[in-house]
């Protein structure tokens, strides 16, 4: 039984739904909130409806229910965000799950503990779940970046997440070095937020992630992340926002997916900057954009995204 809150979110996925709900019947949860986007045309309201009916018929265990149904498309940023902070408005602290996170045992108790341990570090903002790149090691340690593929926080936490257009603009060259020391990693968030400035760019539509891993730094705040992988990510698909089929995440999600069976509570985390680098060389970089892009950027700083 698992007494820490969850915050499930869905939207047009009814085989994803079903896998992630088949996973918590093993735990049984005792309080769930469903946060659903609505249908953006006629022929994908037959998805949404399904979704629903899934949730409503599979949860059949003894579990307190609260659904935020929308009606009409809100767009993954606003849709996303806004569930968070409504189950933020009636919880202090708990998970967070996507449809296509499907979470290891291990992934609770170790959410669950750190939960508990670090409830009033302001330091810490975010628990990841998932590592593209684990360790043999039942650890973990701090991270400037946040994993959002299964994660858990607390409402102290997400009531700092501003995704404004006055939050970016007023993000200063000073600010961003301080955030990012590492040219490289400079490079990259510089050219992600001048893309999140464009006024209908993809970015501003879908980046509520984004929008918080920068919130997260612009506190010199971080993420606990595991030296496991915790959560299997079965979202990838040609038709995916955010993980496309065949990509190189796909390969590393599906050869990372054993994860270990208990994580060892360790007094305090480190903070270990050479797996920030190898996460940002060989996990965001790779999967987000060329190297060229981002050597052009330190060379050429002023160039902007063409809207």
């Amino acid at each position: 039984m698992i007494e820490t809150p969850i915050l499930i979110l869905v939207f047009n996925r009814p085989d994803k739904i079903k896998l992630l709900l088949n996973e918590l019947k093993l735990f049984k949860p005792i309080k769930i909130y469903i946060g659903a986007d609505g249908p953006r045309n006629q022929k994908e309201m037959s998805l949404t409806n399904e979704v629903r009916k899934i949730i409503d018929n599979s949860i059949n265990w003894e579990c307190d229910v609260f659904k935020l149904y929308r009606e009409e498309n809100l767009g993954l940023r606003v849709a996303v965000s806004q569930s968070i902070t409504w189950f933020f408005e009636n919880e202090d602290a708990g998970i967070i799950l996507e449809d296509d996170c499907l979470p290891s045992s291990a992934f609770f108790k170790y959410a669950d503990t750190l939960l508990k341990k670090h409830y009033s570090d302001h330091k810490i903002f975010h628990i990841s779940g998932n590592n593209l790149r684990p360790t043999n090691d039942h650890s973990y340690h701090l991270s400037k970046y946040p994993r959002v593929w299964g994660w858990a926080t607390w409402k102290r936490a997400w009531k700092s997440y501003d995704d404004s257009d006055d939050f970016i603009s007023q993000l200063t060259k000073k600010q961003i070095k301080k955030m990012f020391p590492r040219a490289i990693d400079r490079a990259f968030w510089s050219i992600i937020i001048d893309k999140m400035k464009l006024p209908n760019g993809t970015l501003k539509r879908r980046s509520w992630a984004y929008f918080w891993a920068l919130n997260i730094r612009s506190q010199q705040g971080y993420a606990i992340q595991p030296e496991q992988n915790l959560i299997h990510n079965v979202g990838f698909s040609l038709d995916s926002t955010n993980t496309k089929a065949d990509s190189r995440l796909e390969r590393l999600s599906s050869k990372n997916t054993a994860a270990a069976s208990e994580i060892t509570v360790i007094d305090y985390p480190s903070y270990q900057e050479e797996k920030d680098n190898d996460f940002v060389d060989n996990i965001l970089i790779e999967s987000r954009m060329s190297y060229f892009k981002i050597i052009v950027k330190i060379i050429f700083p002023f160039l902007k995204p063409r809207h």
